[in-house]
């Protein structure tokens, strides 16, 4: 019995499988189309598409026929890998056929839809012929089987179409308003298209010095003028011509070449000395670039102290444009450095901007330990009699005490490393300054190698300067009793230091440059209206509602609740008197009632009397007709007798 069924089975599997290789779909190999003007040329694709998964296509041999007083093939070449090129071909354009084939050596090749070839043809027929370029599969072979794959066949198409008709020819014309001009000022281009070609687009072309191309493009107004202001950033030789694409009705058309030069670029020269807070007997580094760099040029180094000027080297720049020069300061004191180069043919000399050191006895050095757990170095140097440096690194903040004759002037130059507000997420525009606890902007904040020198300028007496390099912005949104926005209000800000501004229209004010700690806000409307603790970094903004507005308020709650008393009093006064007219309306009508209830009672005793009356009568009538019938029977008895 089980044998029974095994065999069952396997003819249902049998059958099931020939249903499917029955009804699997055939590969369909077929040719593109196109349409072509007499003379041109095309490139048309043969696909195979349909390619069963089993195996892939490994090999094929097809043939195209067409028309060849149509079309010419030209050659035949690869389509897509691994069919990116042909085994053999044969093109007989005399008898309008091509063949051609190709083959892979490998048991699985591309499945589903490829490119297998590529027919370059040239159209060679009138305007209105057109050919079909019918397939012959002579083998398609499955590249695991090596076995036909089972196809069809699609035509493709080539049409000779009408080339458009010819167009009537253009020119454009060019004119600019200056031939030289100085770097940074615009020249203008103008011209026209003949005939008027109005709101077409004029491609202007501006050849650099150094052959680049910047394109610029203008529409043409109502009478085919245009116009275009440029402003070139390069000095040299410039060319401009002007060209237009043409329209349906006109071929396009270019300008002749107009050229002009722009002279005298500006150039730039940068000075850094490091150490930027040097001691004396030390070696200096001093050193900047040129912009645009300068290779090979000289720069002269100057030095300018106790009120004389000299020269102190002359370097060349190298490759980069970048000079260098080993410089050993003797003297203690404030020096200033610049340095300048000549200029060149395309390019203007440059002078530096004078940069001021002061040169200390002995530099005071702090030494930082990073979170990176890296190391840097902080200098100080002035010429007061007495320098000291504190750093709290808990803090994030450097103090100075300083010292000297009282009423004299005193420069403080202190370097601050880039690694230590890298470290922290900070930045120099982000470092607050203080003297003597009061917010101060530095005479001089410059970006030096590895950091910034910042320049201090106070009086001398006894002084000291605070540097937080980590701070934070607080916001304070101040509200009224009403919850609503408070605009100039005053906030003052107490803790590691004291900060006041006013809030903005939208109860808003932002305090910057705050240090880490805790902090007092207090707002004042005249008098203080509100107060809450603060605590930096942990909140940076907050929302303080405060008692502005609170006895109008209240004042306004009141006049409310007095108002709806008003008128629910005034609702219960119209519903008494509505009730006294309802009870008066009542009365009345029981008057009324009582009227007609004595009128009835009184007609009722009346019919009362009448009745008793009638039936006394009644009774009487009836008592005196039978006393006389019986008498009158007694009478007629008695006659009898």
């Amino acid at each position: 019995m089980s044998r029974a069924i095994f065999s069952l089975l396997t003819c249902f599997l049998l059958i099931l499988n020939l249903n499917l290789v029955l009804t699997a779909p055939e590969a369909l190999v077929k040719a593109g189309s196109a349409s072509l003007k007499p003379g041109e040329t095309a490139t048309i694709a043969i696909r195979v598409e349909n390619i069963p998964s089993n195996g892939g296509l490994g090999a094929y041999d097809i043939k195209i026929t067409f028309n060849p007083s149509v079309v010419q093939v030209l050659d035949v070449v690869g389509g897509d890998s691994p069919f990116d090129a042909i085994t053999a071909k044969n093109i007989d354009n005399a008898n309008g056929w091509v063949r051609f084939n190709h083959f892979i050596a490998t048991t699985q090749g591309p499945t589903g839809s490829i490119t297998i070839a590529r027919l370059k043809v040239k159209a060679v027929g009138a305007p209105g012929s057109s050919t079909s370029l019918i397939v012959e599969v002579i083998s398609l072979v499955n590249a695991k089987t090596g076995e036909e794959i089972p196809r069809s066949t699609s035509p493709g198409s080539i049409t000779i179409v009408k080339p458009p008709p010819t167009k009537k020819s253009s020119s454009i014309t060019i004119l600019i308003n200056t031939t030289k001009l100085e770097l940074g000022r615009g020249i203008e281009v103008q011209g026209d298209v003949n005939p008027d070609r109005p709101g077409v687009t004029v491609t202007i072309t501006f050849t650099k010095p150094d052959r680049s191309v910047v394109v610029c493009e203008v529409e043409t107004n109502s009478t085919g003028g245009y116009r275009e202001t440029f402003t070139p950033d390069m000095s040299g030789e410039w060319r401009v011509r002007a060209s237009w694409p043409g329209d349906e009705e006109y071929e396009g058309s270019s300008s002749n070449t107009l050229t002009f030069t722009v002279a005298g670029k500006k150039s730039f020269i940068s000075i850094s000395v490091s150490p930027a807070v040097p001691e004396r007997g030390e070696v200096v580094r001093i050193h900047g670039f040129i912009n645009p760099p300068q290779a090979k040029v000289p720069v002269m180094i100057y030095m300018e102290r106790d009120g004389s000027k000299k020269r102190i080297s002359i370097v060349y720049t190298n490759e980069r444009g970048e000079y260098l020069y080993a410089f050993k300061v003797e003297f203690t004191g404030e020096v200033k450095f610049y340095a300048e180069w000549p200029g060149s043919g395309k390019y203007e000399g440059a002078r530096s901007s004078p940069l001021i050191i002061v040169v200390g006895e002995r530099a005071v050095k702090k030494r930082v330990f990073l979170p990176t757990k890296e190391e840097v170095e902080i200098r100080v140097v002035s010429n007061s009699t007495e320098t000291k440096v504190e750093l709290k690194q808990e803090e994030r903040r450097i103090t100075v005490s300083l010292s000297g004759p009282k009423g004299t002037k005193g420069v403080l130059k202190l370097f601050i490393p880039s690694k230590l507000l890298e470290a922290y997420a900070s930045s120099i525009e982000k470092t607050l300054f203080l003297l003597d606890g009061d917010p101060i902007e530095p005479a001089e904040m410059k970006e030096v190698e590895d950091g910034y020198l910042v320049t201090i300028v106070y009086s001398h007496s006894t002084r000291r300067v605070d540097v937080y390099y980590v701070t934070y912005t607080v916001s304070v949104k101040v509200l009224d009793y009403e919850k609503r926005p408070v605009g100039r209000a005053e906030v003052i800000l107490v803790g590691p230091i004291s900060l006041c501004a006013r809030t903005n229209a939208s109860g808003v004010v932002s305090f910057a440059k705050v240090p880490a700690g805790a902090y007092r806000v207090e707002v004042y409307y005249g008098p203080k209206v509100g107060e809450e603790s603060l605590e930096v970094p942990q909140i940076t903004s907050m929302t303080l509602s405060t008692t502005v507005g609170k006895w109008k308020a209240l004042y306004n709650e009141a006049r409310g609740k007095l108002a709806k008393m008003e008128e629910e009093l005034s609702r219960l006064k119209m519903l008494l008197e509505e009730t006294e007219g309802r009870a008066k309306e009542l009365e009345s009508s029981l008057e009324n009632l009582r009227s007609k209830y004595e009128t009835t009672q009184s007609e009722l005793e009346t019919y009362r009397g009448l009745s008793y009356a009638l039936a006394v009568a009644t009774i009487v009538g009836f008592t005196a007709g039978y006393l006389i019938g019986k008498r009158r029977k007694d009478s007629e008895t008695s006659g009898e007798i």
